[in-house]
């Protein structure tokens, strides 16, 4: 009796993906680490991310750094998907004015935090990730009166 030995076929395998990667900044206006003197500014951070199945977010904070008690206002934080393929997310755009401030005063810093981790909680830049957020910040001159 005889054998017929069959040689086992390749094994086939998907190429592998884009490695987990923190999101990145394309573009910031005014640029980054800009002073800016207007009471009608304006700013604007365009996220990216190369895993296009993530959610890129993008919190805005207002005084912040150097310490976190000196938040005075945290807006909604904006969710950026993909979109036909494009790692390049839509922009988020911020305008501050005197009322969203509680600390008087000529200098303030605008900060954009971004993350492909949803924020903790309110006043937190801190996510599940072990990669912090990436921060835009600029600031803006503008003599704001103590709230009433």
């Amino acid at each position: 009796m005889s054998a017929c030995i069959i040689p086992a076929g390749p094994e086939f395998q998907d190429p592998p993906g884009v490695p987990d990667s923190p999101p990145f900044l394309w573009a910031a206006s005014p640029d980054e680490g800009t002073t800016v003197v207007s009471a009608t500014a304006t700013f604007s951070v365009t996220p990216g991310d190369y895993n296009l199945g993530d959610t890129v977010f993008v919190k805005w904070i207002t005084d912040f750094p150097p310490d976190i008690a000196n938040i005075t206002l945290e807006r909604n934080t904006d969710k950026r998907v993909a979109s036909a393929g494009d790692p390049i997310r839509d922009p988020s755009t911020f305008s501050p004015n005197c009322n969203q401030f509680n600390t008087p005063g000529p200098t303030h810093r605008i900060t954009a935090a971004i993350s492909d981790r949803s924020f903790d909680g309110p006043g937190l830049i801190t996510t599940p990730s072990v990669v912090p957020p990436r921060l835009v910040i600029w600031t803006w001159e503008q003599n704001c009166p103590a709230s009433q």
